[in-house]
C-alpha cells in the first residue's frame, strides 16, 4: 500500500498533482486505486469541476471527499487549499456506496447498506462521511454496528465554510451529494486495519438528565430547566455572539457502550433549546466536562507512538475543530504532526462531527481525534516502530503553572473526592444492607429501564422468591439466625443463576430475579435449578429451608405495576399449591 498528499497552491497545482498521481511508483499494478479530496471551498460549480478534472485525468482511480469545516473563531488558522490524497492497494480492494437521503431515510439506507455486505469476504473497516448537519447518520451507523459488532467503523461529517450556514457535501466520483450517506468498504486477506478514538476530556460537577428534546438535534431542556441554562448556572456564560467560543471548552459528556462521547451544541434558539449535530434522546445523562492543553497533546502522543507499533502505510484523521478553538493553533498543528512523524503523508480534516463506532461504543462524535491505520502484509520481525516526542508535553515542569491550571487541578481533585463519596452514597442507596444485593428501590428502577429499552421481539422473565415458613426460623431460633439464613441464602441462590441474571431483595423474606432474553418455560427450568440447590442445602442450627418461585415474562404495554402484581399472582399460586414449588402467570 502507498499512500501520497498533496495540497493544491501556487506551487502545486492540480493538474501537475493530478499527473505526479498518474505516475506514481505502483500506480499501474495498483489492486484498486482511492483518492479522496477535502476541499475548504462548498461552490458546488467549483467542486464539480475539480472533479471532472480528476476523473478525466485518473480515469482507473475512485474518488471520494467532502468539504470541511472553516474557522469557528477568526484566530483558527484551517485549511484554505485543496488537499488530495491517494492510496493505491496492492492486493486489497474496496466497496463504494452512497445513498440520497433525499429520496429515502437514514434507516432504510442502512438497511440496504448491511443487506449488501454479506456478498464481501475479509470486511476490515468501513468508512462513512455525510452532507447536512441536520441529516443524522446515526441509525445508519447503528444497523451497520448491530449486525457486524466487530468491524470498525469511522469517519466524519462533512463541514462548511461558515458553521451556521450549512452548505457541506459529499462527493463520489463526478457526483455530489448535499445531503448524503457515503460508506467505503475496506477489504482483503493481507489487509489491517488500526483505529483510535482519543477525546481527553474529563467528567466535571453533577449529572443532568435530558428532559425534553425536539426534533432536527434540539435540546429543550435539561433537569426540566430550558437547556441553555446550564451554562448561565455553572460557567457564567450567556447566549451571544462568543456562545460557542465560551462553551466549546466544555463538552456536555455522555456514555455509549464503554465510552464517553463529547457533545457541543452548534447554535441556540431564543426559547433556550440547544442544537447539536447528532440526535440525542430523551433520559440521556450528560455531565459538563473539562481539560487542559497537556491532558489532550498527552494522550494524543501516546495514540500516535501506538500507531507507529502498528506500522501503518497509510493515516487517515478526522479532527474536531473545538480542539483547535479549545488549545490554539500551535497545540492543534502538534496533534496532527505527531501522526505526520509516523507518516508524513498522513490525511487530516474536520468536519461537523466526527464518527467512529466499534464493540466498545461510539457514534457521532464532537471534541475528538480518530485516527485511521491501514496496512497490507504482517509486520516485519525487524521493524522498529518512529518514537514520536514532545519534550515540552512530556516533561513534568512545575516550576511556573498558570493560576488557571492550578484552578483546574484544584476543580479536579474535590471533583474526583465528590465522584467517590457520590458513588459510595450511590451503593448505600440502591443496596440491601443485610445481603448487599440490589434493593427494592433499585430492582423497580431496573424493571423500569428494561421495559423502557425492550424492543417488541425481545423476551424478559421476572421471578420472585419466599421463603417457606421464615417467621417459624425467627420465632424458633431469634433473628440472628434468620438473618445468617437469607445471607447464605441469597449466596445459594447467586451461584445457581446465570450470568446476566440480577437479584435483588424485595423485602422481608422475598426475593426477585430478572431474568432477560428468556421465556416463562426456560425460566421455570431455572426456577427448579435454584429450588433443588436451596432446599439440598443446610443452613446450621435452622437445617433445611424450602423456597416458593413465582414465574411471569413480560407482555405488550406492561408497566412496572402490572409485572409486578402478576408476579406476585404467581408466587400466590405457588404458596397455595403446597409450597416448595414453582408456579407461572
Amino acid at each position: 500500500m502507498i499512500q501520497k498528499t498533496f495540497e493544491v497552491n501556487g506551487e502545486h497545482s492540480l493538474d501537475s498533482i493530478l499527473m505526479e498521481i498518474r505516475g506514481m511508483r505502483g500506480y499501474d499494478s495498483a489492486s484498486a486505486r482511492l483518492v479522496q479530496i477535502y476541499e475548504p471551498n462548498t461552490d458546488k460549480n467549483f467542486i464539480q469541476a475539480m472533479l471532472n478534472n480528476v476523473k478525466s485525468k485518473l480515469p482507473e482511480c475512485r474518488v471520494i471527499g467532502m468539504t470541511t469545516l472553516g474557522p469557528v473563531k477568526k484566530e483558527n488558522i484551517t485549511q484554505k487549499n485543496t488537499v488530495i490524497s491517494v492510496i493505491l492497494f496492492k492486493e486489497s480492494g474496496f466497496r463504494i456506496s452512497v445513498y440520497d437521503c433525499y429520496s429515502m431515510d437514514v434507516s432504510f439506507a442502512g438497511r440496504l447498506f448491511t443487506q449488501s455486505l454479506c456478498l464481501i469476504d475479509d470486511l476490515r473497516g468501513i468508512l462513512v462521511m455525510s452532507s447536512c448537519a441536520r441529516l443524522y447518520p446515526t441509525d445508519f451507523i447503528e444497523r451497520i454496528n448491530k449486525d457486524y459488532p466487530d468491524i470498525p467503523i469511522f469517519g466524519a461529517q462533512a463541514g462548511t465554510e461558515v458553521l451556521i450556514d450549512d452548505r457541506s457535501k459529499i462527493f463520489i466520483d463526478d457526483m455530489i451529494y448535499t445531503r448524503g450517506i457515503m460508506a467505503v468498504c475496506f477489504y482483503g486477506k493481507e489487509l489491517s486495519i488500526r483505529t483510535d478514538c482519543n477525546l481527553g476530556w474529563r467528567a466535571l460537577g453533577k449529572e443532568m438528565t435530558v428532559t425534553g428534546i425536539a426534533r432536527e438535534g434540539f435540546i429543550t431542556s435539561i433537569d426540566d430547566q430550558p437547556a441553555i441554562s446550564i451554562y448561565k448556572k455553572y460557567l457564567d456564560v450567556v447566549p451571544d455572539e462568543y456562545f460557542f467560543e465560551n462553551v466549546c471548552a466544555f463538552p456536555l459528556l455522555m456514555k455509549n457502550g464503554n465510552m464517553r462521547l463529547g457533545r457541543v451544541p452548534l447554535d441556540y434558539t431564543s426559547d433556550g433549546r440547544l442544537q447539536f449535530s447528532m440526535t440525542i434522546e430523551k433520559n440521556s445523562k450528560l455531565m459538563l466536562s473539562y481539560s487542559k492543553p497537556r491532558y489532550l497533546l498527552k494522550k494524543t502522543l501516546f495514540y500516535a507512538n501506538e500507531m507507529s507499533k502498528f506500522k501503518p502505510e497509510a493515516i487517515m484523521l478526522y479532527a474536531c475543530m473545538n480542539r483547535r478553538v479549545f488549545m490554539g493553533n500551535e497545540n492543534a498543528d502538534k496533534e496532527f504532526n505527531y501522526y505526520k512523524a509516523v507518516n508524513p503523508e498522513t490525511l487530516t480534516g474536520c468536519g461537523y462531527g466526527e464518527i467512529y463506532k466499534s464493540s466498545d461504543g461510539g457514534g457521532i462524535l464532537n471534541s475528538t481525534i480518530v485516527a485511521v491505520g491501514m496496512r497490507e502484509g504482517a509486520i516485519p520481525n525487524d521493524y522498529e516502530p518512529v518514537k514520536v516526542s514532545d519534550l515540552e508535553v512530556e516533561s513534568e515542569d512545575y516550576s511556573s503553572i498558570p493560576i488557571w491550571e492550578r484552578l483546574v487541578t484544584f476543580l479536579e481533585a474535590t471533583t474526583s473526592e465528590l465522584d467517590e463519596k457520590i458513588e459510595k452514597l450511590n451503593k448505600l442507596a440502591e443496596r440491601d444492607q443485610l445481603t448487599g444485593i440490589f434493593n427494592r428501590r433499585k430492582l423497580d428502577g431496573l424493571i423500569s429501564y428494561e421495559l423502557s429499552k425492550r424492543r417488541r421481539d425481545e423476551r424478559l422473565a421476572l421471578m420472585m422468591i419466599d421463603i417457606d415458613y421464615f417467621k417459624n426460623v425467627n420465632d424458633t431460633y431469634g433473628h440472628d439466625m434468620g438473618d445468617m439464613v437469607l445471607k447464605e441464602l441469597t449466596k445459594c441462590i447467586m451461584s445457581t443463576m446465570r450470568t446476566g441474571d440480577t437479584i435483588g431483595r424485595w423485602g422481608g423474606e422475598e426475593f426477585i430475579i430478572i431474568v432477560p432474553d428468556t421465556t416463562s418455560a426456560n425460566a421455570k427450568i431455572a426456577a427448579e435449578r435454584i429450588r433443588r440447590r436451596v432446599a439440598e442445602t443446610s443452613f446450621g442450627l435452622v437445617g433445611h429451608v424450602t423456597i416458593s418461585i413465582g414465574i411471569t415474562s413480560v407482555k405488550k404495554d406492561d408497566t412496572t405495576e402490572s409485572l409486578f402484581a402478576r408476579v406476585d399472582k404467581a408466587l400466590y399460586d405457588a404458596k397455595n399449591n403446597g409450597r416448595n414449588c414453582v408456579a407461572i402467570r
